[in-house]
Formats: structure tokens, sequence, C-alpha cells
């Protein structure tokens, strides 16, 4: 079930969850037609009810003809209202965070150096849209994350560009100066 709420009518609801008198307090900035039309949402809704405040501790929204001062605090409907909110949030959250990253660029590049054969600088420039000085660097970028990938001329005398079988850089040290 999705709620269709304001970013500010779920920021002021869950507010007033965490407060324990569950009042609604709206920005000390927003006055007179804004708070009316706002709070008056908030009642048809069924979220908020009007209670008498003494304005000390909760900015009161209207004065009453006698001069009563009327806040709003959080009904049960609106607490549900938040949790069910909440509870959107973390399950739409939560696919996203499991699902696979999309196919980056990079990894175009990888999978098309992977072949057996390699790939030419035109199968990776035309493969990703990018320029050949682009796709040069990114080969640098690659080999500087720790692929190894190698580069050879054909008989053909065109550069192919291929991972290398273990996948990974070498890592070769040099033995220090005696």
């Amino acid at each position: 079930m999705m709620i269709d709420l304001t970013e500010m009518q779920a920021a002021a609801l869950s507010a007033a969850c965490e407060r324990s008198d569950g009042a609604i307090v709206l920005p000390a900035s927003w006055r007179g037609a804004a708070v009316r039309a706002f709070n008056a949402r908030l009642l048809v809704k069924g979220w908020a009810q009007e209670v008498v405040v003494d304005g000390a501790s909760v900015r009161p929204w209207r004065k009453g003809a006698d001069g009563t001062c009327y806040g709003l605090v959080l009904t049960p409907a609106g607490r549900n209202v938040v949790a069910i909110e909440r509870e959107a949030d973390r399950t739409a959250a939560e696919p996203a965070a499991q699902a696979a990253r999309p196919a980056t660029k990079l990894a175009l590049l990888l999978e098309q150096m992977s072949c057996m054969q390699g790939a030419t600088l035109a199968t990776l420039t035309a493969a990703t849209g990018w320029q050949p000085h682009t796709v040069r660097a990114a080969v640098v970028r690659l080999r500087q994350k720790g692929h190894a990938i190698e580069r050879d001329r054909g008989a053909d005398g065109v550069s192919r560009y291929r991972l290398n079988s273990s996948g990974a850089a070498e890592t070769t040290t040099t033995a220090p100066a005696a």
C-alpha cells in the first residue's frame, strides 16, 4: 500500500512520531495561508487532530474566537501512515542495494578484450562511442587498477588489446642494489 505524501508532510509526520506529545511542529518561517492549507490537508485526511495547546510548548496553528490556542497532534491513522511510508522506503531500498551494477563502459572494454583474439582500437571505440585517445586512457586506467592487459600487433599491423589469461596484473619485484 502506497500513501501519497508530500516531502513536507512526510517530514512533519515523521518528526511528530518522534515527539512524546505527538505534536506537529511546522517551520517557524511558515505563516498564514501556507500553515492553514498544510494543516487543513492533514485534518481532512485524518492524520492529525486539533487539540488545545498552551502556546509555550507547541506553536499554535490557529486561535479560537475566545482566544484559545489550537495545535495539531498526530492521530493513530497518522502514525500508521508514517509506519507504512517507512516500510515502503525500506523495501524499495533493499532491491536497489541488491541489484547488479549496470554494465559500465569499462566493463564493456574488459568484456571486449577478454576475447581470445582481443579487440582493436577501432572495435573498442565503436563499442563505447569514445574517441581513440579516451579508449587508450581507459586501458591505462584499467592497468592501474590491476588488470593485465597486453597489446600486440598482428600480422596485419593492427594493434590488439587483450586480457592476460590469468586476468590479473603480474607484479615484478627487483632486488635492492648491493
